[in-house]
């Protein structure tokens, strides 16, 4: 009898708090949860037994501890509290929209259970921050039902499968009416339309609770007869569903239309709650207009008045460039200021992204090491030059698809034999352009065929071009690929020249060329089929900037370049994965370009760092703030025009030279003004510290005439005097800071030495190999500090392995070693005196290093601050109203 009595009491216990889950937006506390249980089972007539107590505290509990904040009395706080478990989207006996997605997943997209989980987790994340649709409306919160959100992530990095998982997974918990927002552009629009019909079972037949009502058709219009949206909630059990452009006419007819906005029917809007996804969130969303005009930009007031017509919304914006929606306009009714939540979309490690092509600017040193990978795939080319480049990239197309071919045939590998293949040749956004482009393209195409009829010596041309982009990387690749992928290396079966070129010949009568733009007739456009792979050369301006998916995208031929971080960062189709064929992907483009790209690597990286702190923050008291570029715009000037002058600091940073000018007397010039700073210090005697000489205390006021005197490379935003001396000075002046070091490297056993640098002391030249650069007139050294440099000026590092220490772990161990020795923590200028013949007498082979060659030695620096809690760094960011302004440390590690 007693342990049927147990039994009936844990059955009560626990149907009592999920009853109280179910019916509270977010748990009470603590005790109002057991005063709740001990009521309902005196209803009963059972007693509330100290057994039944603890089972309540120690079983019970713990299983909503990821969902409840017991100790803390929140109705609707402004960081929402999780509310949806991962097990409440696990299998059930009925079909749920979430079950059917994730089948999607399995069976179209070919994700493996855990990939699954992955996208699973990842949309909690967004679904969490958003309010629970079944939530009982409270008119006197009536702010509080209206979400506003961002979730960022990298270009071609799923955004279409986290946003397809979101709606599955807001469904589920009973959201009525779901609208996404795809882009400008008629073929995203349908892409999208297509794909999230496909993957949330939308056409599939009708099942006992599932019940989507598509109301947009695949030319964008509302359904024929289709009634007013107040009716169609009337349903119960529908989701309404539909995917609009981005167009002011089109979600000008959706508001008159089907909402009715001039006729509401309040009481149901209350009771159904709303999302509203916005895909490429930045592009045409943000208000434009003029600050003289009272109007707003025409798309963005057809959004919000959409947002404004429902009291339960959730507004979640998707983008790989949110620069202009956290600098376009303060949060408020009428703004989309992502006010809310900022979240990001992890970077899976097979991601194939800017560090890995370009490695970073010179702007980010604090992010560089010398051990740090990059592949080998980039071509820089000039404008001059460019008929020569068409010919050998459109071969290379050919001849890298050929590879992925017969790879797939070796490794019996059906799903990547049938892959599509892509080259893009991003042109400028004038049609006639792109049609010369195309007539190119298809003139290169005819006479390599009559070339292979007539053995024109086109083998000898094929062949050269294997060598010098299959064979001679290779090597470089496959390490690169080793450290920066997960794949085996033995997937990255090389073919003999012989079976490539009988494939490249047969091959070659498959290309079709493609042009997208707004004027091509649909049979013209880049449409892949579900029977049989595609080959594609594909021209195109504008609508292959933005979320458009280039299949087995290969080979790009980027010719040309633009002055703002989104537009540029969106034309890289090529970002995404490109699993067993990383090694195979080429890109040509400009020098120009690739330096900006190299920057836009490190805004990237920085982005991801800052929107970490929205885990402890919302967007509503810290702004965002966004590195500038002299060289570069962040986007156009009205969608930033709220725009302010901000600050990152270089608290706990070590930036360094890693470009030099390869001019005998620019060079000279550094010696001499590092001779000078230790001639200033002559009375200061140096000593060995871990195997390099160190002088400690050094005037203020040397450092300071070094960093005036001392050639740091042109556009280095990092290292440009006037910032460093700025913060030097300030930090200084505020008593943070009030002594420096400097170590002067030396190579144990090196051949060449200088005698005549540190009084006393011989040093033996450091050598380092520079990095291949289209410029010929400067050194790009990459990188020029090792992982230990942070913690020269330390005897033995002060730790055991300073190599496996983060940064900031490094940064920790130098503070307290000198709070130890009951000393502010200095300042550090470590000295790089570079031999100018590096590599003559160790040349390397399978790298893309070479030898340094410089018209003399080379003087490098890196300068290490310490952590404090003031700085300056060119940026900028919204200013938030009746909140405090971003603070001086927001980019200092904790």
């Amino acid at each position: 009898m007693a342990e049927e009595l147990s039994r009936l009491y844990k059955t009560l216990i626990k149907e009592k708090v999920q009853d109280v889950k179910a019916n509270n937006i977010y748990f009470p506390p603590e005790q109002e949860v057991i005063k709740q249980v001990k009521e309902r089972l005196d209803s009963l007539g059972l007693e509330f037994s100290e057994q039944a107590y603890e089972y309540l505290v120690n079983t019970v509990f713990p299983e909503y501890d990821d969902a409840i904040s017991f100790n803390k009395i929140v109705s609707i706080p402004e960081r929402c509290e999780v509310w949806v478990l991962p097990n409440e989207m696990d299998a059930t006996s009925k079909e749920t929209y979430w079950s059917v997605y994730a089948d999607s997943l399995s069976n179209n997209l070919h994700l493996s259970e855990s990939e699954i989980n992955e996208v699973k987790e990842t949309a909690l994340n967004v679904v969490n921050r958003l309010m629970p649709p079944n939530c009982p409306y409270d008119a006197s919160l009536a702010d509080k039902f209206v979400k506003k959100g961002l979730v960022y992530g990298n270009v071609q990095s799923g955004k279409t499968a986290s946003m397809g998982a979101v709606i599955a997974q807001y469904a589920t918990k009973g959201c009525r009416a779901i609208f996404v927002l795809s882009g400008v552009h008629t073929n995203l629009q349908r892409q999208t339309l297509n794909r999230l019909r496909r993957d949330l079972g939308i056409d599939l037949p009708e099942t006992k609770n599932l019940h989507w009502r598509l109301i947009t058709n695949p030319s964008d219009n509302m359904g024929v007869g289709c009634q007013p949206i107040s009716s169609l909630l009337a349903e119960n059990g529908t989701v309404l569903f539909g995917v609009f452009k981005k167009n002011h006419k089109i979600l000008k007819k959706l508001n008159d239309n089907f909402f009715r906005i001039k006729e509401p029917n309040k009481a149901l809007l209350e009771k159904s709650s709303i999302l509203i996804i916005d895909d490429e969130c930045d592009q045409a969303s943000p208000d434009v207009s003029k600050e003289e005009e009272e109007e707003r930009s025409k798309t963005n007031d057809e959004i919000v008045r959409m947002l404004n017509f429902f009291p339960r919304v959730a507004y979640v914006g998707y983008t790989a460039t949110p620069f202009a929606n956290v600098l376009n306009e303060p949060p408020g009714k009428d703004s989309l200021y992502p006010a809310d939540f900022i979240t990001m979309l992890p970077e899976k490690p097979d991601y194939f992204g800017t560090s890995k092509i370009f490695s970073l600017g010179e702007e980010f040193e604090e992010y560089h090491n010398e051990q740090d990978e990059t592949l080998n795939i980039i071509n820089t080319y000039d404008e001059a030059d460019e008929n020569r480049i068409f010919r050998k990239a459109i071969i290379y197309f050919i001849l890298a698809t050929s590879i992925k071919i017969l790879r797939a045939r070796k490794l019996q590998d059906e799903k990547f034999l049938n892959q599509h293949s892509t080259m893009m040749v991003q042109i400028s956004g004038k049609i006639q352009e792109q049609q010369d482009a195309k007539a190119k393209i298809d003139a290169i195409l005819s006479s390599l065929i009559v070339d292979i009829k007539s053995g024109n010596k086109i083998k000898e041309q094929v062949e050269c071009i294997w060598k010098s982009e299959i064979l001679e990387k290779e090597n470089y690749n496959l390490r690169a690929i080793s450290k920066l992928f997960t794949t085996p290396l033995e997937k990255y079966i090389l073919p003999s020249f012989e079976e490539v070129y009988i494939e490249f010949c047969s091959l070659i009568r498959k290309i079709e060329t493609r042009i997208d733009n707004s004027n091509s007739a649909d049979f013209e456009r880049l449409f892949y089929s579900d029977e049989h792979p595609d080959y594609f050369i594909v021209v195109g301006g504008n609508t292959l900037s933005r979320g458009l998916t280039l299949e087995g995208l290969i080979v790009s031929l980027f010719t040309r370049t633009v002055k703002t971080y989104d537009t540029l960062l969106q034309m890289g189709r090529w970002f995404g994965y490109r699993k067993n064929y990383e090694d195979l992907v080429r890109l040509w483009m400009t020098p120009e370009a690739l330096q900006k790209f190299q920057f836009l690597a490190g805004v990237e990286l920085d982005l991801r760092e800052t929107i970490d702190k929205y885990k402890d923050a919302t967007p509503r008291t810290l702004a965002l703030p966004i590195r500038t570029n002299p060289h570069m715009q962040i986007v156009r000037k009205l969608a930033m025009k709220s725009a302010v002058d901000s600050s990152i600091n270089y608290s706990g940073r070590h930036p360094q030279t890693i470009y030099f000018k390869n001019d005998k007397k620019w060079l000279e010039d550094n010696m001499v003004a590092v001779k000078a700073l230790i001639s200033k210090n002559s009375s200061i005697k140096g000593k060995i510290c871990n195997s390099d000489i160190l002088l400690e205390n050094i005037s203020r006021q040397s450092i300071e005439e070094f960093i005036s005197e001392y050639h740091f490379y042109p556009n280095s935003n990092g290292l440009e005097p006037n910032l460093l001396l700025k913060y030097k000075n300030r930090v200084e002046e505020e008593g943070l800071l009030d002594s420096w070091n400097v170590v002067v490297k030396t190579l144990s056993g090196g051949k060449h030495i200088v005698n005549d640098l540190v009084p006393g002391f011989d040093i033996a030249l450091l050598e380092r190999r520079k990095i291949k650069d289209s410029d010929s007139s400067r050194i790009n050294l990459k990188a020029i500090t090792s992982p230990s440099d942070i913690l020269a000026d330390i005897p033995a590092f002060g730790c055991p392995d300073p190599s496996k220490l983060t940064y900031s772990e490094k940064f920790k161990v130098r503070g307290n070693y000198f709070e130890k020795m009951n000393r502010k923590v200095p300042g550090l200028l470590i000295i790089y005196p570079i031999y100018q013949k590096s590599g003559e007498d160790k040349p390397e082979k399978g790298t893309n290093r070479i030898l340094l060659n410089a018209k003399a030695d080379v003087y490098g620096v890196c300068i290490v601050f310490p952590f404090v809690k003031i700085g300056e760094y060119d940026s900028v960011c919204i200013k938030l109203p009746n909140v405090l302004e971003v603070e001086k440390e927001d980019y200092a590690e904790e």
